[in-house]
């Protein structure tokens, strides 16, 4: 099915997925709204193939289940930068299951693509907000699928006993040895812990 449109895109997400009580409006206010007619063309014929591509190489990238990080479990996950943009390109297309089917929450793009929700009368069902977030994600895969990273990246989940867990409400003691810097990138940083508590 070529995919020429936001109509076409939900149409497709829609067969895959089978959810059609899923909302696309605020992706098709992004299209309409925000991307020029060349940037949407360019994104139709060239980046979206892209990721329809990337996405149909699951079995062979990720030939096993992804080891998931369950809470209070200490573990850790390495993927290829590859395996990666694999995965996002499904949660692009909302190929795997929606969170009412398993345990986790839902992976899955749709989110990005539904109206905002609780907005005053006559204001975009594409908030600025969330414009800026798909075009990130669409500016991602156009990058990945023209020049794929070869890193790895390692996801590890520490667990503290609760009875190690400061009590931060009442502690007193001083931070030593912080610094910041607003240049350089954090991976370029020698001797530094890197830390996201996502």
């Amino acid at each position: 099915h070529r995919i020429e449109s936001s109509v076409d895109f939900e149409d497709v997400v829609v067969s895959i997925s089978r959810r059609d009580e899923w909302d696309f409006a605020g992706l098709h206010c992004f299209f309409n709204e925000y991307l020029s007619q060349e940037e949407s063309q360019t994104f139709f014929e060239k980046t979206c193939p892209a990721i329809a591509a990337l996405a149909l190489r699951l079995p062979e990238l990720c030939p096993e289940p992804i080891k998931l990080l369950r809470q209070q479990e200490e573990a850790e996950l390495t993927l290829s930068q590859h395996q990666i943009a694999c995965l996002l390109a499904n949660a692009f297309f909302c190929t795997f299951p929606s969170a009412n089917e398993s345990k986790y929450a839902s992976v899955n793009f749709n989110g990005l693509y539904e109206p905002q929700l609780h907005r005053p009368p006559g204001s975009p069902a594409c908030p600025p907000k969330m414009a800026a977030k798909l075009r990130c994600i669409l500016h991602y895969f156009e990058r990945v699928t023209q020049d794929m990273p070869s890193g790895k990246l390692t996801f590890r989940r520490r667990v503290l006993e609760s009875s190690a867990i400061p009590e931060w409400q009442v502690c007193t003691d001083e931070l030593y040895g912080v610094e910041s810097s607003s240049s350089g990138s954090i991976e370029d940083a020698q001797g530094m812990i890197q830390i996201d508590f996502a």
